[in-house]
C-alpha cells in the first residue's frame, strides 16, 4: 500500500475530493433553486435541511474529518433508499430513466469507498 502514500497520489486524491465536493455544491444550488421556486406537492422545509446536509458534505470532501466517514455512510443510505426507490418505481412505471436519481445511486458508493480509501491510505 506504499504507493497510495506518494505526494502524486495524495494531490490526485485532492483533486477527486474537489470534483466530489463541486457536485454537492450544485446539488445544493439545485435544493436552494427548489426552495424559492417549488412545485406544488414539496415541502419546502426539505430543500433548506439538503442544503444543510450538503454544506457538511462540501465541507468534510475538502478537510475529511474522521467523523465525516460516518456522517456520509449514514447519508448514502438514505440517499440510495431514496433515490434507488425512485428510480425503479419510474421505470416500472414509465419504463424511463431519471438520470439524477441515476447519478446519485451511482455515484454516492463511489464516494464512499473514495473516502475509506483515502482513510485507509492516511492510517
Amino acid at each position: 500500500m506504499q504507493i497510495l502514500n506518494t505526494p502524486r497520489n495524495k494531490n490526485k486524491s485532492t483533486y477527486i475530493f474537489y470534483l466530489y465536493a463541486l457536485a454537492f455544491v450544485v446539488a445544493a444550488l439545485y435544493h436552494v433553486n427548489r426552495y424559492f421556486f417549488p412545485s406544488a406537492h414539496e415541502p419546502l422545509l426539505k430543500h433548506l435541511l439538503f442544503l444543510g446536509i450538503y454544506t457538511i458534505c462540501v465541507f468534510g470532501l475538502v478537510k475529511r474529518p474522521k467523523w465525516f466517514l460516518y456522517f456520509f455512510a449514514a447519508l448514502m443510505l438514505l440517499q440510495l433508499y431514496s433515490h434507488g426507490s425512485h428510480l425503479f418505481s419510474q421505470w416500472r412505471t414509465f419504463h424511463t430513466i431519471n438520470y439524477i436519481d441515476l447519478c446519485v445511486v451511482v455515484m454516492m458508493p463511489v464516494i464512499f469507498v473514495s473516502l475509506l480509501r483515502n482513510r485507509h491510505a492516511a492510517s
